[in-house]
């Protein structure tokens, strides 16, 4: 998880945006059993996703990027389900290449975001922006 924070008009800081990487398969924490992506893995009743999302919200964060790669169809929708429980706003992106392996869709770089409320990510490894 990283934290952004972006520059408004004046050029001075504005609300940060925590910035969750969901690519993976989760095949390390899951000993190789049926893969299920590590957001979706619930501990007490919550999905790490939602855990991690809320913990957020508790200190005033209230806009995420999600890197989407291993099932993305089905963790986006898990975390646009979170957006609306938790009130926040959850942009995504694509991380094209994160059957790469580990680390891969943090490589992304900086994140902005334009008039039309699209997410982009700069950079070399494979990232797209998805509509919301």
């Amino acid at each position: 998880m990283r934290l952004l924070s972006r520059k408004n008009d004046d050029g001075e800081s504005s609300a940060p945006i925590a910035v969750i990487l969901a690519a993976g398969n989760g095949c390390r924490l899951q000993g190789g059993s049926d893969p299920i992506s590590k957001p979706l893995i619930r501990i007490r009743g919550l999905s790490l996703a939602e855990r991690s999302v809320a913990q957020l919200r508790n200190v005033g964060i209230d806009r995420f990027v999600v890197a989407l790669g291993a099932n993305a169809d089905l963790v986006r929708a898990h975390f646009e389900c979170i957006a609306k429980r938790r009130r926040c706003r959850i942009d995504f992106v694509f991380a094209s290449d994160w059957a790469r392996g580990n680390g891969c869709s943090r490589q992304f770089g900086s994140i902005a975001d334009d008039s039309m409320g699209k997410v982009w990510a700069k950079s070399g490894v494979g990232m797209e922006p998805t509509r919301r």
